[in-house]
């Protein structure tokens, strides 16, 4: 079975900063049986509560969440 990511794009802005987390605490609430690395990033939303809640509703479904950015170059970040 091929798991489709909930891809949330970042339409305006500038481009996210990820920042990443060394604490053990964070590290440990990854559930996952590959390693991961995790990170932070702030941004603005037009409705944080429903960017929250599709990610939400992607995990309760066991599948990942990606922050997607358009470069203008048309690549992605």
């Amino acid at each position: 079975m091929d798991i489709q990511p909930e891809y949330i794009t970042i339409v305006e802005g500038p481009p996210p900063e990820f920042q990443l987390i060394a604490n053990r605490w964070a590290v440990s609430v990854v559930e996952s049986l590959t390693e991961n690395s995790v990170a932070m990033v702030e941004m603005r939303t037009f409705n944080g509560p429903a960017l929250v809640q599709r990610c939400q509703d992607a995990w309760a479904e066991r599948r990942p969440a990606y922050l997607d950015f358009p470069l203008g170059d048309g690549s992605r970040e």
